[in-house]
């Protein structure tokens, strides 16, 4: 038996070994969790706008075209919880906030990254924005990257392919215009994924929104609800009971609250095929006429 446990010893000890160098490297190396947090944390006294929500926003509202010192802290399948938790650490520090963007997406208000495909992702907050997280899991890179993908990521590290940030100093994500998508099928995909089977998480969803609009209010702060441009190929296989709840939601928070303004563009005609990376998400061009828009609206 002793034999036994002393094999299988020599056999884990390396892995344990190389599971902890990789935990502590790339823990160390920044990203753009760790990069928006630090921002924040330095320079939140001095944002007048602020931008939240998930990719669209990430890759669609760029702050260099704002007239206000603007920042980005949207990251990706990033829900409304940790919109929240990102505006609440950082409250009482942004004394000279004006505006908070709240992106309202199709799936936004039905939405909740724990318990789906992404909620590997909670880790992100948990390390790099030190959020409560129960679970230990989530304490961990490691236990929450597939093992492929961490060694590429960890090669990645030493070529020019990947320098761990991918948003810029006003924390909007750099990606170049993709090229030959099949606009059909990104939209019917992406359509499809982000439909749901049922409202379950609108409820909470909703309490964290009306929470988040009643503390802006405290502090004197508009909030915008921007439902932003997606091209017709998505726009087409939308389920019509979850969009019109998503507008009418929008617009009856429009009407309750008198710090904030719903703007829809979401079929806007100015918005071409040129402006799209895939169905659902702009690219920079689009990025650029989306925030220019929205500054007019501040101004």
């Amino acid at each position: 038996m002793k034999s036994y446990i002393y094999k299988i010893s020599i056999f884990l000890l390396p892995l344990l070994a190389v599971a902890i160098f990789l935990e502590i490297y790339i823990r160390n190396k920044q990203n753009d969790y760790s990069y928006k947090n630090t921002y924040l944390t330095k320079n939140a006294k001095y944002i007048k706008t602020l931008i939240l929500g998930s990719s669209h926003s990430f890759y669609g509202i760029d702050p260099q075209y704002f007239s206000m010192n603007t920042f980005n802290a949207s990251h990706v399948a990033q829900s409304l919880k940790w919109d929240y938790f990102i505006f609440n650490k950082f409250k009482d520090k942004m004394t000279n906030l004006k505006h908070v963007i709240i992106p309202i997406s199709y799936f936004s208000l039905f939405y909740d990254l724990e318990g789906g495909d992404a909620d590997w992702r909670i880790k992100d907050y948990k390390i790099y924005y030190n959020a409560e997280e129960p679970s230990f899991k989530y304490n961990s890179e490691v236990l929450n990257r597939k093992l492929v993908p961490l060694l590429m990521k960890f090669y990645k590290s030493f070529t020019v392919e990947d320098k761990g940030i991918y948003c810029s100093k006003l924390g909007f994500g750099k990606r170049s215009a993709l090229k030959d998508v099949d606009m059909e099928s990104s939209g019917k995909t992406a359509a499809r994924i982000h439909t749901v089977e049922n409202f379950d998480a609108f409820d909470s969803n909703l309490k964290i929104l009306e929470k988040f609009i009643s503390d802006c209010k405290e502090m004197n702060v508009n909030v915008l609800l921007i439902s932003l441009p997606a091209w017709e190929t998505y726009r087409k296989h939308l389920n019509k009971d979850q969009l019109k709840k998503t507008v009418d939601t929008c617009l009856d928070l429009s009407g309750k609250f008198d710090n904030v303004k719903y703007y829809s563009f979401f079929s806007d005609t100015r918005f071409v095929i040129d402006d799209f990376a895939n169905a659902d998400h702009l690219n920079d061009q689009g990025a650029e006429k989306i925030s220019k828009y929205i500054d007019q609206i501040l101004k």
